[in-house]
């Protein structure tokens, strides 16, 4: 039967017209978009961006040419520009389309070198609470980077001026190259996890281990033991590790009462005065004194260091942070101050009982109890094993440098590990928002009833994932089709239309088929040589009893071949 085909001129103006629909359909989307945008009361008005880029651009010139640098990120003028040149050139940071890099460190050193918030900041900078965290974590991977530059571990060939200079040290302390010691910093963690880090300072913290020079200079440093870890064992660890601590052959590190005594170690001698102010009012009165004093004003080093650096980031301060505690909770600072009277009250440890403790622990029957064997120890060790600080998280800035770099080895078991490396932003999702330059959208905030079914949620959502694949859910209503929704059904009815249309149009124009290809196809058929001639020229005379003949399996075109030049003898 025949098929009426369209003409050429049909065909073609078909295919204009539905070109057309869809420009007006784009067209159309483009309006709609712009007008949803424009109505929308949850975003800014072009008054209110500019507005808030007005305020960044103040405090970026308060910063670099306002002379209030110092006051405003305790730093000058001139090493607020140096660093950020540093961290652009070394530490590898970029700035983004609407974010420079002024910004992004002006905005880290007012969290860390203030002890500012997230939500101060973010509302200061007229940023995402989001964004202002992104950029924390971004200038702080910098930063890190510039680890290779900054900390280098003393190689023990030159004697430190600070010994050399003063005869006091000199030569009896020559062969030391720095002091150990180690801080404890405030850190959040969750409720189920802070006996690990809640040690004797009453709050979560972690145990920081640090050398340093004796020129204030620190040479290694190994964060993430938890608050409960002791000294000694931070310190086996950090001996032990991919990125250990070294010390040169015949060379010595500073210690106090609290590490071991060793080849390598220097630690004064026990049940001796050492503190610089038990010295204040009565000098040495023999050699074992006179050795504890000058250890304690080299070792003294570590603390000043320490004290330098709590007082530039207040940050990493507790005491600031004991101080505001106690500034929101009356109650408690009520009770710090409480005489015993039969109620609880808090006691802050002090050096004095550190100096007990080490006398009670030298004791001759103390020390026998050090090494007897305890009972059943493996089992208890597997028993208490989540209630015993680890190490696990622990690393120096070398070994979080190749972590960052080597992200292909993250091994991940369970949502938990996923939450932790999204807080950590060592990860991120493939659909989370990384782009700063949506900043300036404001995010409603939930109602009170969302909140708490986003809580129940969240508190059930182990339980759900088993009874959702037991019960049969309910069809969901369909909703009413919206503007953009009918605008996409449109543009898949004219994506389909033209398809059928390129389809009508081979049909009513086909492909021409050249000697060549007849020949190619005639081939595999399995012909003899002088039948080839004769097929080819009827087939090339014939382009439509050729098209049917290609089209049809391999096994039977000879004989249809056969036929088709018999019928049109």
């Amino acid at each position: 039967m025949d098929i009426d085909l369209p003409s050429p001129a049909h065909i073609l103006k078909s295919r204009q017209m539905q070109f057309v629909h869809l420009i007006c359909l784009l067209i159309a989307i483009l309006v709609q978009r712009k007008l949803t945008i424009n109505n929308d009361p949850n975003l800014p008005t072009r008054e209110t961006l500019l507005k808030r880029r007005r305020v960044r651009e103040e405090l970026l010139h308060n910063l670099s040419n306002g002379g209030q640098c110092h006051q405003l990120i305790r730093m000058s003028e001139q090493a607020f520009k140096k660093l950020f040149v540093i961290l652009r050139r070394d530490g590898g940071l970029r700035p983004t389309q609407r974010m420079s890099v002024e910004e992004h460190v002006a905005r880290f050193l007012h969290i860390v070198g203030n002890g500012l918030r997230n939500t101060f900041v973010s509302w200061m900078y007229r940023r995402l609470k989001s964004t202002t965290s992104r950029c924390f974590h971004k200038i702080l991977r910098s930063v890190i980077a510039l680890e290779s530059l900054y900390i280098q571990q003393p190689q023990g060939d030159v004697v430190p001026k600070e010994i050399q200079e003063k005869n006091r040290f000199f030569p009896y302390f020559k062969n030391y190259v720095g002091a150990i010691d180690g801080t404890h910093v405030r850190v959040k963690v969750l409720n189920r996890d802070a006996p690990r880090y809640r040690g004797r300072k009453g709050y979560p913290t972690i145990n920081v281990l640090a050398a340093c020079s004796f020129d204030l200079k620190f040479t290694y440093v190994l964060t993430g033991w938890k608050g409960t870890a002791s000294d000694s064992r931070i310190l086996k660890n950090a001996l032990n590790r991919d990125d250990k601590l070294v010390i040169p052959n015949g060379h010595y590190y500073l210690v106090d009462a609290d590490l071991p005594h060793s080849t390598i170690l220097m630690a004064a001698y026990r049940g001796v005065r050492y503190h610089l102010k038990e010295y204040s009012t009565r000098a040495p009165q023999n050699a074992r004194e006179l050795f504890n004093l000058r250890h304690a004003s080299l070792r003294n080093a570590i603390e000043r260091a320490f004290g330098v650096l709590k007082r530039r980031f207040p940050i990493i301060r507790i005491e600031d942070r004991d101080k505001d505690l106690e500034d929101e909770n009356p109650i408690m600072n009520k009770q710090k101050h409480t005489v015993n009277t039969g109620k609880k009250s808090l006691l802050n440890w002090t050096e004095l009982m550190d100096t007990a403790f080490v006398d009670a622990m030298s004791k001759p029957d103390v020390v026998a109890l050090k090494t007897k064997k305890v009972a059943r120890f493996e089992q208890m060790l597997v028993l208490f094993a989540r209630d015993r600080a680890s190490g696990e998280n622990a690393e120096t800035a070398k070994e979080r440098n190749a972590r960052f770099n080597n992200t292909t080895d993250i091994k991940i078991e369970s949502i938990s590990e996923v939450d932790s490396l999204l807080a950590n932003n060592d990860v991120r999702l493939e659909n989370q928002r990384v782009d700063d330059d949506e900043d300036d959208i404001q995010v409603v905030s939930p109602t009170p009833e969302q909140n708490s079914s986003a809580k129940k949620c969240k508190t059930k959502k182990r339980k759900l994932v088993d009874e959702v694949e037991k019960e049969v859910e309910p069809q969901p209503q369909p909703e009413p089709e919206t503007f953009e929704t009918k605008i996409m059904n449109a543009i898949g009815d004219v994506a389909n239309a033209m398809r059928e249309g390129n389809k009508i149009f081979e049909r009513a124009y086909h492909h021409e088929l050249t000697g060549d290809e007849i020949y190619q196809e005639l081939q595999p058929m399995g012909l003899e040589a002088h039948e080839i001639p004769d097929a080819l020229m009827y087939l090339a005379r014939n382009q439509a009893d050729a098209r049917t003949l290609f089209t049809c399996p391999m096994n039977i075109r000879k004989d249809i071949l056969k036929t088709m030049m018999g019928a049109g003898k």
